[in-house]
């Protein structure tokens, strides 16, 4: 009530001051100046956000309930706004495009929720693909006025992915396969999966002229793909001789027919170029070590494709490790004919060696028969022969002599170490055969005990063999284990010093056969003891002796035939050689016969 008993009415805007009131305090209307200042912040407010919405390299716009473009911001679109502005995504892209994207925004208009898609695209000819996040666009009393989206193009990323993922490929593809054409074929497959329409090698011959290796995406095109391959390019034509000739890779963003007539080799090769019909290529010379071996081409086809920048350095990776697998082959090649030419000089030389080496055993074997003979003549009455004369007699019913002795030794030595380097040979060519039979253990040690006493060596050799190892029988191959107990006995012989026993001993135990090979040599030293196995493996103070392959192939033979063989030492007092054979049981079967090992 006022003074006057009416009834003041007060302002319908909570907390207003009275009409007419100037002033500012609570409940009073503001006043001009903070008026203008509010103005000033929101525009301010507006500017700042502006800003921000332009330096934001993602496409933003509003859509209204009937999903017409209200507002874009899209830095360097490839249309116009005024394209784009009062138009629904059915009017500006593909129809497949537009109906995924049309089912994405009506679920956030219903369901008044935001989401996230990815989607893709196709502008002005070109595919995209899209990171959509997508909100519901609220109107001043709260309703749901349309929607706000923001779309970011992933196009690049994702092709960056997928490259980084091909080069990991084709790494792999090295190992997939030792094929040198093979081993191509799965480097070029995935690069025309994600990257080209069709990838071709263009590798030299001789440095005059280069064979075309091909793939092409389309699986349908064999017989192009074949009279591809079958075209010899000579210098001056190809799409990569540029590439070859500047030794540096180049990237073509648009091809023509020009450019096809200018590269190609005659009318046949262009009508091939013309049905690739690439409108985009890179060419990137493969040189390893300095040296040219061709270029990898890749080509695209279909409107709106371009290599770019990107995909260049990709190729040049790619083709990087192509020429590796290039390189490889070569050397691999090199190596497969060293290995032959090796297998044959030691088939020939062996062959040589052992000629002579048995006339000289014959001859000496001779000798010592005859020696024997004249040592019964000598004896023939009975008559003992005083002093020296009766001791060549021994000597002579011996049937030996030092000398004769010594050739008996150096000639058997000489022919384990032919054998060894054959087997060694064989082994690698993957030919050593093990021709397994059922061995009483006892026969089988006593064999080779014999043969390494016919050899005449100095060191006296001891057997030690337990009755229940005596009585075991093994698979083996009877020839072979016999020389890996030669080579055993060899081993202990040269490390050994003079007059030294060598004890053989054999047990069993655990359904296998031991064997053990003691010498009272110089021992090896413990960090030494994982080396000795390896081939051409020697001690650093050890005299140069034999091939270096004896032990190795004792380790081979006794793999073989499912056995174990390592060794123990006493630096300074000697070394045992171990090896075990697995036993024959009632249950046991004999192992398939001339198998390789």
């Amino acid at each position: 009530m006022n003074e006057e008993g009416h009834e003041q009415r007060s302002s319908s805007v909570p907390g207003a001051a009275p009409a007419g009131d100037s002033r500012t305090g609570s409940g009073q209307l503001p006043a001009v100046e903070d008026v203008l200042s509010l103005k000033a912040q929101a525009h301010l407010d507006a500017e700042r956000l502006r800003v921000v919405v332009k330096s934001m390299p993602v496409m933003l716009s509003h859509q209204d309930r009937q999903l017409r473009y209200t507002w874009v911001h899209w830095p360097d679109a490839p249309l116009a706004t005024e394209r784009i502005i009062g138009k629904t995504d059915a009017e500006i892209f593909e129809p497949e495009e537009a109906r995924r994207l049309t089912e994405i925004k009506l679920h956030v208009l219903h369901a008044a929720e935001g989401m996230r898609a990815e989607v893709r695209t196709t502008i002005a000819g070109a595919a995209h693909l899209n990171e959509l996040t997508i909100e519901p666009l609220l109107g001043t009393e709260g309703d749901i006025a349309g929607i706000t989206c923001v779309s970011r193009d992933v196009t690049g990323a994702k092709r960056a992915e997928r490259i980084h993922e091909l080069v990991g490929q084709v790494r792999a593809a090295l190992t997939e396969a030792s094929d040198f054409e093979q081993t191509l074929t799965n480097i070029m497959r995935p690069v025309v999966a994600e990257l080209a329409d069709c990838c071709m090698l263009e590798l030299l011959v001789d440095g005059q002229f280069r064979r075309v290796r091909a793939v092409h995406r389309d699986r349908g095109k064999t017989a192009f793909v074949e009279a591809l391959e079958s075209v010899r390019l000579e210098n001056g034509r190809g799409l990569g001789w540029e590439a070859l000739n500047r030794r540096q890779s180049t990237l073509h963003t648009k091809v023509g027919d020009t450019y096809l007539r200018s590269v190609g080799q005659d009318e046949r090769h262009l009508r091939l170029l013309r049905e690739l019909a690439p409108v985009t290529l890179i060419a990137v010379p493969l040189v390893i070590r300095k040296r040219l071996l061709g270029a990898m081409v890749l080509a695209a086809s279909g409107p709106g494709r371009a290599f770019t920048k990107e995909d260049r350095r990709a190729a040049e990776e790619i083709t990087a490790w192509a020429a590796l697998a290039a390189e490889n082959a070569r050397l691999e090649r090199v190596a497969v004919r060293a290995h032959k030419d090796r297998d044959e000089t030691i088939g020939i030389v062996a062959h040589d060696l052992r000629s002579p080496l048995s006339v000289i055993e014959n001859c000496a074997r001779a000798i010592a028969a005859r020696l024997r003979q004249s040592a019964e003549r000598l004896t023939a009455h009975g008559q003992a022969i005083p002093g020296q004369g009766g001791q060549l007699v021994d000597e002579l019913r011996q049937g030996s002599s030092a000398g004769v002795r010594q050739i008996l030794r150096s000639s058997g030595h000489a022919n384990r170490l032919i054998s060894d380097l054959l087997d060694a040979s064989r082994k690698n060519g993957g030919r050593f055969p093990i021709e397994r039979r059922r061995v009483r253990v006892e026969k089988l040690i006593a064999e080779a005990i014999e043969t390494h006493r016919l050899s005449a060596s100095p060191h006296p050799l001891a057997l030690e063999i337990d009755s229940a190892a005596a009585e075991l029988k093994v698979w083996c191959d009877r020839r072979r284990i016999g020389q890996v107990l030669q080579n055993l006995l060899d081993n202990a012989v040269k490390f050994s010093p003079a007059d030294a026993p060598i004890v053989v001993h054999v047990s069993t135990g655990d359904g296998e056969l031991l064997v053990r090979v003691s010498d009272q040599g110089c021992g090896i030293a413990p960090e030494h003891l994982e080396h000795v196995f390896e081939r051409f493996w020697r001690g650093a103070k050890v005299q140069r002796q034999g091939t270096g392959l004896g032990l190795s192939i004792c380790k081979e033979i006794v793999e073989a035939h499912g056995g174990r063989i390592w060794a123990d030492s006493r630096p300074g007092a000697g070394s045992d050689f171990y090896f075990t054979l697995p036993a024959v049981t009632e249950a046991s079967r004999p192992p398939v016969s001339g198998g390789v090992a």
